[in-house]
């Protein structure tokens, strides 16, 4: 005699997972290919904001050696997020990427969390503007936000062809 209660679940576990693979969001895939291309101490934004790049030709001027790695991601085909923390009293402050996700409404969220100089370090008194860089995908997004414990933080763009 056929196992009638394990076929039915079986199939039953094969259309569902089956139509969570069919509510994929492309945010999702676009998520995955997010990555941390560097950080610099002196990108000259004086608030938080974010700038989205997708031309060479419209990077900001930049201090730190972060001007080739994304050169080379907009020739690679993805677009660049400068994520700008604003004025800080010394160098050692930035962010890092610690998770990028999707939802269902085809928005990328970017986690990052702060970094700031050691307690008790001895460091110059020059303001920075420290900035974070990273690759974004091209397709498969409507909006991204920001997420950072910091000043001016979260922050949001829409895709520049919507």
């Amino acid at each position: 005699m056929a196992n009638i209660p394990g076929i039915t679940m079986t199939l039953l576990a094969s259309i569902v997972l089956g139509g969570c693979q069919f509510f994929h969001s492309p945010a999702q895939g676009a998520a995955s290919g997010v990555r941390e291309l560097g950080q610099a101490n002196h990108c000259g934004y004086s608030g938080a904001q974010l700038t989205l790049v997708t031309d060479p030709e419209d990077l900001p001027s930049m201090h730190g050696g972060l001007h080739e790695p994304l050169v080379k991601a907009l020739e690679g085909g993805d677009y660049v997020l400068l994520v700008a923390l604003g004025q800080r009293p010394t160098p050692g402050y930035g962010a890092r990427l610690e998770r990028a996700s999707a939802s269902a409404e085809d928005r990328i969220s970017l986690q990052l969390a702060a970094t700031e100089p050691d307690p008790g370090s001895m460091l110059a008194q020059v303001i920075t503007t420290p900035c974070v860089a990273m690759a974004i995908p091209p397709s498969g997004w409507r909006s991204l936000s920001v997420e950072l414990e910091a000043e001016g933080f979260p922050l949001s763009v829409s895709h520049p062809q919507r």
